[in-house]
């Protein structure tokens, strides 16, 4: 069975997948025939290989590829260099023969593909498409945070005030991964009694900082609209200018040494370390946000932040104005 997992809210596409483990494992031995491959580096032939083993006492055998239909889909003609092509499966002939493959996979593999956000002119995801399941988590609306927030509270047995609700989901964002840390830290600090919106804006500062992190990942997933509105709602929290300057500017060193890093073959222990980054899954998207920026678009966001610093600190521009034109220009793709 092919499943593709893929969209921008991560914490919704990590449920999923904790999900399908949890239904493949009815004989608790999921966990050592599971195996999790880095879709950028792989080889197509490898990957059949893990794919055509037999699970070992087990009734399934999971293969979680993460960044492989992300990977750049090569155009190279017959000739010099097609070896490689036939072997990438971002090739042209690797697309044809990993879809010719998946229908005749064994009944007791599962291949799961975990990416972030697709084209809709991938073309290995639209020779795939056809062939298993494709399950896109898009960034929910103001509404459907709302009612999220709800449901989790429910399942923790909690209950929310409606100003609590909004001024939650207003602090937070579309970020879901603070949202449930919240959510849960607020339901055992009412202990018991709905949630208020005094509650919540005690958590004012760990909801701010969650907010900073929420805006970088807008800023360098390129959506203006997101990352202004985390802007926005960070200055009137009152964060300060220099601060969340520091804080962008931390956020483009971290891809420039993730992409260096990477190219140079380090390990991901060592990856981690230099980037001061401590979460497997941080690290992972820190890895998918630098491989869509080119060096030159990452020295260009470095010159744009560092102008709006010295704007600031000069006296040539107000904070709020230097800072809405410097996180719409690098959304925006400077």
């Amino acid at each position: 069975m092919l499943r593709i997992y893929c969209g921008p809210d991560t914490y919704s596409r990590a449920e999923a997948v904790r999900a399908l483990k949890q239904e493949l494992d009815p004989d608790g031995m999921l966990a050592t025939n599971t195996s999790t491959l880095d879709g950028s580096k792989l080889v197509l032939a490898e990957l059949l290989s893990i794919c055509d083993t037999v699970p070992f006492l087990a009734a399934h055998r999971l293969v979680v590829v993460a960044d492989l239909l992300a990977r750049p889909q090569t155009q190279r003609p017959r000739g010099r260099g097609s070896r490689n092509q036939a072997e990438s499966p971002g090739g042209n002939e690797a697309t044809a023969a990993l879809a010719e493959y998946v229908p005749r996979m064994p009944a007791t593999t599962t291949l799961l593909l975990v990416e972030g956000v697709l084209r809709d002119d991938n073309a290995l995801l639209r020779a795939l498409r056809p062939l298993g399941e494709v399950r896109v988590f898009r960034q929910l609306g103001p509404e459907e945070i709302v009612e999220w927030i709800q449901r989790r509270a429910r399942n923790l047995g909690a209950r929310f005030e409606p100003p609590a609700l909004r001024v939650l989901a207003e602090l937070a964002g579309g970020n879901l991964w603070s949202l449930a840390g919240e959510a849960d830290k607020l339901s055992l600090y009412a202990a018991g009694r709905p949630v208020t919106e005094a509650d919540v804006r005690l958590m004012v500062a760990a909801a701010q900082e969650s907010n900073i992190f929420a805006m970088v990942d807008a800023i360098v997933d390129g959506q203006p609209e997101p990352a202004l509105r985390h802007l926005r709602l960070l200055m009137q929290g009152g964060a300060a200018g220099p601060y969340l300057i520091t804080m962008i500017a931390r956020s483009y060193r971290q891809l420039v040494l993730v992409q260096d890093l990477t190219r140079s073959g380090a390990s991901s222990e060592a990856i981690g370390h230099a980037a001061e980054v401590r979460s497997e899954g941080l690290l992972r998207r820190l890895r998918q946000q630098a491989r869509r920026w080119s060096p030159a678009r990452l020295q260009s966001a470095y010159d744009r932040i560092l102008a709006a610093d010295l704007s600031i600190k000069r006296g040539e521009a107000d904070e709020e104005t230097a800072l809405e034109l410097l996180v719409g220009e690098l959304a925006g793709g400077v």
